[in-house]
């Protein structure tokens, strides 16, 4: 169970990725001062070139890594401070449930005490269509171009 930065409780396969369209999913955390910043800010990039297909082929989620201290008033306010338009929501939720989560899609790290650290989360973006059965990943760094390209092309 996870909950939205509107303190909404969503189910992430539920309500997120099954028999939806794409779906676009990055760790995160709002205290962030490495990667994060960077990435939301090409998230952005991402989420203009989507246009009008935000929220309706394609959405984005961003979940916390540090849900102890991301609220969701705290991400509500980062994704205020990125622009984040509807279609791309922010998550928290229990640090069990996170971490369920981030093995069962791969973004973790295979180092115990790394994966431990928060400042060590992936910088990839995972993407797929559970409805067609097609998953895969990019970096969050990459071109904004290429980020579109590939979570599109299975909308």
């Amino acid at each position: 169970m996870l909950v939205n930065q509107d303190n909404v409780p969503v189910r992430f396969y539920e309500d997120l990725v099954r028999g939806r369209h794409v779906i676009a999913i990055n760790f995160m955390y709002a205290q962030c001062s490495d990667i994060c910043p960077s990435t939301t800010a090409n998230l952005v990039r991402v989420q203009a070139l989507l246009g009008e297909r935000l929220g309706r082929e394609v959405r984005m989620a961003s979940i916390s890594v540090d849900p102890e201290r991301d609220t969701p008033n705290i991400l509500k306010a980062y994704a205020r401070t990125f622009g984040a338009r509807s279609g791309w929501q922010f998550f928290t939720g229990r640090s069990k449930d996170i971490t369920r989560l981030r093995r069962h899609l791969g973004a973790f790290e295979r180092d115990p005490e790394l994966d431990r650290d928060k400042t060590q989360h992936t910088g990839m973006v995972v993407y797929g269509n559970e409805s067609r059965g097609r998953w895969g990943r990019v970096s969050a760094l990459a071109d904004p171009q290429r980020i579109f390209e590939s979570i599109t092309r299975w909308a």
